[in-house]
């Protein structure tokens, strides 16, 4: 890494989904090992890229790629729903992203929870044939009632049993919303609505849960990073630029206000997933303005803005839509979907690593800065660095991972993420690029769960 990058940001999450309904993305095999290898090989090409983030699809459809104490194991791991695949995949991706210093971020469905076809016989049962009288059909697909009351309480049972069993960095929630004005919810508003308006007792339904999951998830682990991906056209026709139509807003015609969800702390981050292109289309405004609008919304907090690569007309334009997201002064993209992306090159946007921005109205305290430091001249070319961990900060908190940055001189600046050699969750780095006929000065830096930097510590080759 060189200076060359000094004008790119230090901090910015940059993510991908990997959507696991239907085996979009993974998995492609019922074979454990081709799994395996296949997430392993997802990784490695997205850590090679500066990426930083994985959203991996935990709940698709009422199922679990992880081991659930409440659903069944998804179809898509063996062919048969609930059947054992004799591995836990969201352990795995845990392991192998935290490795490769990347976060892992739980995409969990919320109430649309199966297709058309009845759920197979399974253990535990899919909710679609534990609890049948939650379910609502619509368009051919199957949906938790958010009216229901019960609904809510098994949810956030799920949830609960999620975050208490993995180590994950964030939970982000999709389908946060109804499927349509037209969803046939009549006689749970009847039995519940208290006396509000249709419109604004669905509303409340889905505010109720985001407020209560965040409360519940946080108690669970406080730093967990919880968030949504919102449809991106927030408010519909209100919202629309000169000479645009734009065909549905997630308040109007879905009932979802997201953005109070972050204006009432409810949330820690939204990924609106804004899929338009950065010209006029005729069925909706561009990405920038619409990314503009939901950073003067954020209420302090982050936004990270859903890119829609999957649509080619996007997916070319990547590298404009990354530089206008960096010009709004959104906290970083993230990219739908893995497959899609695959074969992109990223060195333009990313030439350099990034670490997420911390969140300070979680934690603000930095660790302290390691210690002990040891520079060996290894080979030509070759610096072994080495420290050891530092004591715990005064939140208690201990140092996760650590930054190694290079200098010429030691006048340095870690802002800078061009000179961002790497980051490693051991206490020693070896650097394999470094020029031995002058003296090299390094820098090391913890960071804790928070994402919070310590200060530096110094080492110089012996020249």
């Amino acid at each position: 890494m060189t200076a060359s990058a000094q004008s790119l940001p230090k901090r910015e999450l940059r993510g991908v989904y990997i959507t696991t309904t239907s085996g979009l993305d993974w998995p492609k095999s019922y074979d454990a090992a081709e799994q395996q290898q296949s997430l392993r090989e997802m990784i490695l090409s997205m850590r090679e890229a500066n990426l930083n983030a994985i959203f991996f699809q935990v709940r698709a459809r009422g199922d679990a790629y992880y081991r659930s104490a409440y659903e069944p194991w998804a179809e898509n791991l063996t062919g048969t729903l609930g059947k054992n695949p004799g591995w836990d995949p969201l352990a795995f991706v845990i392991q192998h992203a935290h490795d490769a210093g990347m976060e892992v971020h739980a995409w969990f469905n919320v109430y649309k929870i199966r297709g058309a076809g009845p759920p197979a016989a399974s253990s535990p049962h899919h909710p679609a044939r534990a609890f049948p009288d939650w379910v609502v059909r619509y368009e051919d697909e199957q949906w938790f009632d958010p009216g229901e009351p019960e609904v809510t309480d098994y949810i956030l049972t799920v949830l609960r049993d999620l975050a208490q069993h993995y180590d994950l960095d964030g939970i982000c929630f999709d389908f946060i919303r109804y499927p349509g004005r037209d969803f046939p919810d009549r006689t749970t508003y009847r039995k519940f609505g208290r006396g509000l308006t249709l419109d604004e007792w669905r509303q409340e339904n889905i505010n109720d849960f985001v407020r209560r999951a965040y409360n519940e998830l946080l108690r669970v682990n406080p730093m967990l990073k919880v968030g949504a991906a919102p449809l991106g056209n927030f408010g519909g026709a209100l919202s629309a630029q000169p000479n645009t139509k734009i065909a549905a807003g997630a308040v109007s015609d879905f009932l979802q206000n997201s953005r109070s969800w972050l204006k009432n702390g409810w949330l820690d981050y939204l990924a609106p997933q804004v899929y338009w292109t950065l010209e006029f289309e005729t069925r909706g405004p561009d990405f920038a303005y619409l990314t503009n609008s939901w950073m003067k919304d954020s209420g302090g907090r982050h936004i990270y803005v859903s890119i829609g690569a999957y649509r080619p007309e996007i997916l070319a334009q990547l590298p404009d839509q990354i530089i206008s997201s960096r010009k709004l002064k959104t906290s970083g993209q993230v990219f739908f979907r893995y497959e899609n992306v695959a074969s992109t090159d990223f060195r333009t946007s990313y030439p350099a690593l990034a670490i997420p921005p911390s969140m300070p109205w979680k934690d603000s305290i930095p660790p302290l800065a390691p210690t002990n430091p040891q520079v060996m001249q290894k080979a030509d070319r070759t610096v072994q660095l080495q420290w050891r961990q530092p004591a715990r900060a005064r939140d208690g908190d201990e140092a996760r991972f650590y930054a190694v940055y290079r200098f010429d001189s030691p006048q340095f600046n870690t802002n800078n993420p061009g000179f961002l050699l790497g980051r490693t969750s051991q206490t020693n780095f070896t650097d394999t690029n470094a020029e031995a006929s002058r003296p090299l000065y390094y820098v090391v830096t913890a960071f804790d769960k928070g994402n919070n930097e310590s200060s530096p510590l110094l080492l110089k080759t012996h020249q």
